[in-house]
């Protein structure tokens, strides 16, 4: 009776969504539930029969959460619940960094600043592209939750770039 190909579709730094395929049996529900790894017990959630995802939000940042789902048939009085089963765990993504500036310093330098988000995570990547294209790429892993700026020397002072961070 459980859920089939039951997996994670999505993450953001407050909301986890699953999404799965229904098995081809009778059932009056599913719960899917969470717990930070540091709770005792989880929170568990009705979700229709009929639907094939579903996003809990309202997490915490940055937090490792494990999450576990189950199908349940109403017996009368009693809910009689399929093997439970146990989704993994997620960690949620970090606050995102704002106010993204490039500052030219010389004919060759950028200096990019942020403002660094709050809650916690242990670093950010820098991307890179030419406006006119349409793919970033990576420019810099900065493995620190204290910097807010980066200076760059361009490669090709010629260009017009659009930078963004993670």
């Amino acid at each position: 009776k459980n859920l089939v190909s039951f997996a994670m579709d999505s993450k953001t730094n407050t909301s986890v969504t699953f999404k799965w395929t229904n098995p081809n049996t009778t059932y009056d529900g599913i719960k899917i539930g969470y717990k930070a790894s540091s709770a005792s017990s989880y929170t568990y959630f009705d979700v229709d029969k009929t639907k094939t995802s579903y996003t809990i939000q309202n997490l915490s940042n940055s937090t490792q959460y494990y999450f576990s789902y189950y199908t349940y048939t109403n017996n009368g009085n009693s809910i009689v619940k399929s093997i439970t089963t146990s989704a993994g765990y997620v960690t949620t993504r970090p606050n995102p960094v704002t106010n993204l500036t490039a500052t030219p310093l010389s004919g060759s330098q950028i200096k990019l600043t942020w403002t660094k988000p709050t809650g916690t995570y242990t670093g950010i990547k820098l991307y890179k592209k030419v406006k006119t294209d349409s793919n970033y790429t990576e420019l810099r892993t900065i493995v620190s939750n204290t910097s807010t700026e980066y200076t760059w020397t361009l490669s090709n002072a010629e260009s017009a770039y659009v930078y963004d961070v993670v």
